[in-house]
C-alpha cells in the first residue's frame, strides 16, 4: 500500500514540475514576427483599398488576421512618436489607405523613407476603419515591416 502511494505522489510530482516548466516557457514565449512567415496574399495597393472599400464584409474574412504583402507608393509617414511609426500606402490625393504600423525592429530600416516612395510592406491585416465622416478609410496593417524580398 505505500509503495502505491510513493508512485500515485510521484506520479503528481512530475506532472506538477512539466506543468510548471510550460507554463515558463510559455510566458516567456516571443510573439511571432513577420520576417519568416509566408504571406497569404501579394497586393497593390490601390487594387486592395478599392477592394475593401467595395465589399467589406467578403475583404475581411479573406484578409483578416493574414500575412500580406502590400506594394504601394508613401502618401504619408506619422513620426509624432519615434517609439511608434506608421506608414500610410495608397494613391495621391485619395484620403483612403493602408496604415502600415511598423514593427519597433524595423525603425532603422524606414529612416530614409520619405513620401511618395515606392515601397512593399509585410504585416498583418487587423482591420478596416471604414469612412463614415469623409475623412478618409484605413486598412490597419501591425507588425509591419520593409519588405526587401521583391
Amino acid at each position: 500500500m505505500a509503495k502505491r502511494k510513493v508512485i500515485i505522489l510521484l506520479g503528481f510530482l512530475i506532472i506538477g514540475c512539466g506543468s510548471i516548466l510550460y507554463a515558463v516557457k510559455e510566458y516567456n514565449r516571443k510573439p511571432a514576427g513577420v520576417e519568416n512567415s509566408k504571406p497569404a496574399f501579394t497586393l497593390n495597393a490601390p487594387e486592395f483599398i478599392r477592394e475593401y472599400s467595395t465589399q467589406q464584409e467578403p475583404a475581411n474574412r479573406k484578409y483578416l488576421g493574414q500575412t500580406l504583402i502590400v506594394h504601394g507608393r508613401v502618401n504619408a509617414i506619422d513620426r509624432s512618436n519615434p517609439n511608434h511609426v506608421a506608414i500610410v500606402l495608397g494613391e495621391s490625393g485619395s484620403n483612403s489607405g493602408i496604415r502600415c504600423n511598423m514593427d519597433s525592429t524595423s525603425l532603422n530600416s524606414i529612416a530614409t523613407i520619405k513620401e511618395q516612395d515606392s515601397i512593399t510592406i509585410k504585416g498583418i491585416c487587423t482591420g478596416y476603419i471604414p469612412d463614415d465622416m469623409g475623412l478618409g478609410a484605413d486598412i490597419i496593417l501591425t507588425k509591419s515591416i520593409i519588405n526587401t524580398n521583391n
